[in-house]
């Protein structure tokens, strides 16, 4: 006798047929190998997407001699593939997010004040470069 049989069988299935019974579902040493197969399963995939990952502080995908600053939950680097202007960089945290946006209160405070110091320097370069007559050029 099949699953779907049993599951007839017992009647859940005309009653309620969203839910499954227990013949469906197998024993509860099945259950659990399954659920631990998907464990495993979705360990691996993460454990691959951050070694990929070519943002993430500890991945083997990182170009490490980009790294120009580290603090203890962001760090800043040169951008891997090109830069969108001169003086592009990157500030990423350590631990892997996906956005900054999923990232912890006091992550993301570090990052404001890590933009705010790379705001002054720039400031402070403009007015010393504007000083001496030198134009954006100078920057890169």
């Amino acid at each position: 006798m099949r699953a779907g049989e049993r599951a007839l069988e017992c009647g859940c299935a005309s009653r309620w047929p969203a839910l499954s019974c227990r013949a469906r579902k197998g024993t509860r040493e099945q259950q659990q190998e399954r659920a631990e197969r998907a464990v495993r399963s979705e360990t691996k995939r993460y454990s691959t997407a951050l070694d990929r990952c070519s943002l993430c502080f500890a991945s083997t995908a990182r170009r490490s001699e980009l790294t120009l600053s580290v603090a203890q939950h962001v760090y800043m680097a040169l951008p891997a593939k090109g830069r969108l202007v001169a003086g592009h960089c990157v500030l990423a945290p350590v631990e892997h997010a996906p956005s900054f946006r999923d990232v912890d209160d006091h992550v993301f405070e570090e990052l404001k004040n890590y933009k705010k110091c790379l705001i002054r320097m720039f400031e402070a370069q403009v007015s010393r470069v504007g000083a001496r007559g030198l134009g954006r050029e100078g920057w890169g």
